[in-house]
């Protein structure tokens, strides 16, 4: 600092054999090496030069940690070490607090004696001029040795479920527990919500080594459950803790009838009835949830698809066919279901035919889909027409729940043929390829699909309609000019599975009134479209189209099991996977020879440590592992 006048001269040496000549006052350097460093500057004028006195300026590392290093349970009176461990930091010291009463300043090794049992918090503050953190510790002093229980969670840090799910957590060990547990372990646990704050679980089971929380129980957020196992008649505990994340899901919104329904034109009289009762809110089932209705013309000019005004609030839409614009043949129906601030949408296909039937109109077939479509191990749709015996209850064309099937032409039960053929139509590259078709599919995958009569066509007709017949185009020329072509999900291409091969991917066959798919038997990550036909006397009386996708199956799995070869019973094996994908479900087995397996361990560890029996005495003693 100067009073005197511009223009001066400074020479500044900073002391790490760098020097700068500049006329400003203030002048900013930057040190690369930790250490002590002399500074002066010089100043220069007309009238003269003068020096500055010697400024020392320390220069230090902030400190970064690594690690207390001890032994969690240690004997009395014996001498403990324990170690502390940092990345960086310099002129550091460090301060020792045992939890004993003791302290003192030492170094990053210190030894300690403890004279009485129980449990002491152990901390180093380690700290210089610029920077101060601490490590903390917990050690069990005993009479007899005995060391805390080796839990380690072996899966995903945080395990994500929906409200609507039940989520079972279980403390897994990753080796053998070194103490005297001829008393038992003694399993404590605590829920903790995202305040921080503990958690009442009444009703819930605390004391054992899983805990199983019901559905509906959190709301949404992350939650952390910790468990204290601890020894019976011991100081010595461990814990384990794991995130649990509660995630929110949309409204399911259904539309019952399948994706593509097929409805005679000449039936100008009967009412059409879409059925959207099957939607439902997972997360709060007791919610009670809005409807809206939205009909549009595919491939045409922006126009109403009824002639009439027809309500679209609830979850039945009810509407007389004649109403239908008489100019189009394709209807594309959006079913909108708001849950609170959440909603969803599913969408449904309406292909009106003209050709000509004198079958009462009421006789629907029913399409099913197992609750447990879209999960292992099977999937199953139903394709069925019960109560053959029933009295028609007029000329209604209905897409509900269960329907009341009625035979007025007969009067009595006959024999019924329901016939299936699966088609592929596409493997999907991305989500996005799905949705810009048809977003709702997927949603609906624990609903009921119910399709549509359109007629007594030969069953041979009925094959060939499917392939090649798409209904009239009742749109003149003029129209068409001024649209631009829709591309929808039923312009999709379409690869036959040939009735053979689609036949083995069932374990119930293709003209049954319940079909199973086998485990495995879809590719993953593909579109498919099922198209059920049931048929009387050879002559058709209903069919329905239904697509769904397939979720996409893990890539990239990599597993490894060590060591490659052991003891029965005494060599502690471990297997170990990675995917790329922290939440996944594992399922591990082991099996010898011809013999059936035996399940290891089901759930989301990628990580499990286990013993075996030995090998097959007539291979070299070996066995087989099966990942899941």
């Amino acid at each position: 600092m100067t009073e005197d006048p511009d223009p001066l001269e400074f020479y500044w040496h900073f002391g790490d054999q760098t020097a700068v000549r500049t006329p400003s006052r203030t002048f900013i350097t930057k040190y690369l090496h930790p250490d002590r460093y002399n500074v002066t500057v010089s100043m220069s004028s007309s009238l003269g030069s003068v020096i500055s006195d010697v400024y020392t300026v320390v220069i230090q590392r902030a400190v970064h940690l690594n690690r207390l290093l001890y032994t969690r349970s240690v004997l009395m009176n014996t001498s403990v070490p324990f170690s502390c461990r940092i990345n960086a930091g310099t002129n550091i010291t460090y301060l020792w607090d045992f939890g004993d009463g003791t302290r003192r300043v030492g170094r990053d090794t210190e030894h300690h004696v403890f004279n009485s049992t129980g449990e002491f918090v152990i901390e180093v503050t380690i700290s210089n001029l610029v920077s101060s953190a601490s490590l903390k510790g917990h050690v069990f002093v005993v009479l007899e040795p005995c060391q805390p229980p080796p839990v380690k969670n072996m899966g995903p840090s945080k395990i994500q479920v929906w409200r609507y799910q039940s989520v079972s957590i279980g403390v897994t060990y990753e080796g053998q527990i070194q103490c005297n547990i001829s008393k038992g372990v003694h399993y404590s646990w605590t829920l903790y919500g995202q305040t921080g704050l503990q958690l009442t679980t009444t009703g819930i089971k605390t004391n054992q080594q899983h805990l199983e929380l019901p559905e509906y129980l959190l709301h949404y957020g992350t939650y952390r459950a910790v468990a204290k196992v601890q020894v019976v008649g011991s100081i010595v505990y461990s814990t384990y803790s794991v995130l649990l994340e509660v995630m929110s899901s949309s409204p399911v919104s259904i539309i019952s009838g399948g994706t593509n329904v097929f409805i005679n034109r000449h039936n100008s009289n009967s009412n059409i009835i879409v059925d959207g009762r099957r939607s439902y809110d997972p997360d709060f089932p007791d919610n009670i949830m809005s409807y809206r209705w939205k009909c549009r013309l595919v491939n045409m000019a922006k126009t109403s698809c009824f002639s009439k005004h027809v309500p679209a609030s609830s979850a039945l839409l009810i509407f007389p066919a004649s109403a239908l614009n008489a100019n189009c043949n394709l209807f594309k129906l959006t079913l909108t279901v708001q849950s609170g601030n959440r909603s969803s949408s599913s969408e449904m296909f309406i292909t009106m035919r003209s050709k000509p039937t004198s079958l009462d109109i009421s006789l629907p077939s029913k399409l099913e889909e197992d609750t447990r479509f879209f999960q292992q191990p099977a999937t199953s749709a139903s394709p069925s027409i019960l109560n053959q015996t029933e009295t028609s209850r007029g000329n209604e064309i209905k897409i509900p729940l269960d329907s009341v099937v009625s035979w007025p032409r007969w009067g009595h039960s006959v024999e019924n043929q329901n016939t299936s053929f699966l088609d592929l139509l596409s493997e999907i590259d991305s989500a996005s390829d799905y949705e810009d078709f048809y977003s709702g599919i997927e949603e609906a995958d624990s609903g009921v699909s119910l399709g549509r009569p359109t007629g007594p066509h030969h069953l041979d007709e009925m094959i060939s309609h499917s392939r090649e017949y798409e209904g009239d185009n009742l749109v003149g020329p003029v129209i068409l000019g001024h649209v631009v072509s829709e591309k929808t999900l039923l312009d999709l291409h379409r690869e036959l599975i040939q009735p053979a091969l689609f036949e083995s991917f069932t374990s119930t066959g293709i003209s049954s009134s319940v079909i199973t798919f086998k485990p495995m038997m879809l590719k993953p990550k593909s579109l498919y479209m099922l198209e059920v036909s049931a048929s009387s006397e050879e002559v058709l009386q209903g069919k329905t189209q239904l697509f769904f996708s397939t979720h996409p199956a893990p890539e990239g799995m990599v597993c490894h099991v060590q060591p490659s070869s052991g003891f029965e019973v005494h060599t502690h094996f471990s297997i170990f996977c990675t995917s790329g994908k922290e939440d996944l479900m594992y399922e591990y087995s082991f099996s010898v020879g011809n013999a059936t397996k035996k399940l290891l361990y089901r759930g989301r560890d990628y990580q499990h440590y286990f013993y075996l029996p030995s090998g097959d005495p007539h291979d070299d003693y070996k066995g087989s592992f099966k990942i899941f």
